[in-house]
């Protein structure tokens, strides 16, 4: 986020990026917005890091039922200013999986740098992407080039297994 100035939109509460998204943000003056459809967790967060600059959005389901219904996603970015372009860097790491990749659909080509959590799920499942060898958590090849022209995949920082592709700091359109 250092190497942006610009708004930041987050889209599924973790533990640590929304934490992380928020205070830089809020220090340094910047737009955040983090987006999730469970209401019990964001309100953990609003709760602590709303401000001027940090807004947090519930997405209600639509079909509560079904664990796999991302149409409660899909509105939100076809029904809302969230979904046009303007966001500096978009972290992507709400459920169900469908609606990581909607989401991303929306922002590639706008965003100026777009973080996708967990997206070797993506080629592992024939969605987009290809894999070569799968993650073990330490390694791993894919190939991303159907949806991105850059990009760099980022392992969990206690392995210190780095794959690089291209010369970027994230994943990047």
């Amino acid at each position: 986020m250092k190497i942006t100035n610009g708004p930041v939109i987050e889209f599924g509460c973790g533990e640590g990026s929304t934490k992380l998204i928020h205070e830089l943000c809020n220090k340094e003056k910047r737009k955040a917005i983090t987006l999730d459809d469970n209401f019990e967790f964001l309100q953990k967060y609003k709760k602590k890091y709303e401000s001027k600059q940090s807004k947090f959005i519930y997405v209600p389901k639509i079909d509560s039922s079904d664990p796999e219904d991302d149409r409660h996603w899909k509105k939100i970015l076809k029904t809302n200013d969230i979904g046009k372009k303007g966001w500096d860097v978009v972290f992507i790491d709400q459920s169900p999986w469908m609606a990581r990749y909607y989401t991303l659909l929306t922002f590639k080509d706008t965003a100026k740098y777009i973080i996708l959590h967990d997206c070797d799920y993506f080629p592992n499942n024939h969605i987009f992407g290809r894999c070569i060898k799968k993650a073990n958590r330490k390694e791993g090849k894919y190939f991303f080039n159907d949806v991105f022209r850059y990009y760099k995949m980022y392992y969990p920082l206690n392995t210190l297994a780095l794959q690089d592709y291209w010369p970027t700091n994230l994943i990047r359109k």
